[in-house]
């Protein structure tokens, strides 16, 4: 007999859900991001969704600093965990990889050099007949003798 499924949306979805802004958002929001946990998190402990949390970011430039902090706050909480993991002789990974998708910018497995002089749309030909004509030249100077 198969395992029954059921879902009691009470346990994750709490009592009340804030419908407006609160400047007290801000603190909060470091505060449980700091912890390691992302602004999913943040989201469903205040009972909205993360594109609420987007609009407030949008429309309140101190929720939007304040998300920032957070986020720097959740990088150094992992920061943290891996430096104590790598002390400890205790395997890395995940920390490593929370903090490659945090901030994938700073956290890498490797640095790309972009330049903006590549000619993507070369020829082959034309490359093929330039050198060759190049080649031709050096070949028909003429070099001096020795004693001249």
């Amino acid at each position: 007999m198969p395992f029954p499924l059921t879902f009691d949306a009470t346990i994750y979805m709490p009592p009340v859900v804030p419908s407006e802004y609160s400047p007290r958002y801000c603190a909060r929001v470091i505060a449980v991001m700091a912890t390691g946990v992302g602004i999913l998190s943040f989201a469903r402990e205040i009972g909205v969704t993360k594109k609420v949390i987007n609009k407030w970011a949008k429309e309140h430039p101190e929720f939007m600093e304040a998300l920032d902090q957070a986020t720097a706050a959740r990088a150094a909480y992992w920061e943290d965990q891996l430096i104590a993991c790598t002390k400890a002789g205790k395997p890395t990974t995940s920390a490593q990889w929370v903090l490659k998708n945090i901030d994938p910018d700073e956290y890498k497995d490797k640095t790309e050099v972009q330049s903006t002089n590549l000619n993507m749309n070369v020829n082959r030909d034309e490359t093929r007949k330039s050198i060759e004509g190049k080649l031709a030249n050096i070949l028909t100077i003429e070099a001096p003798v020795a004693g001249e």
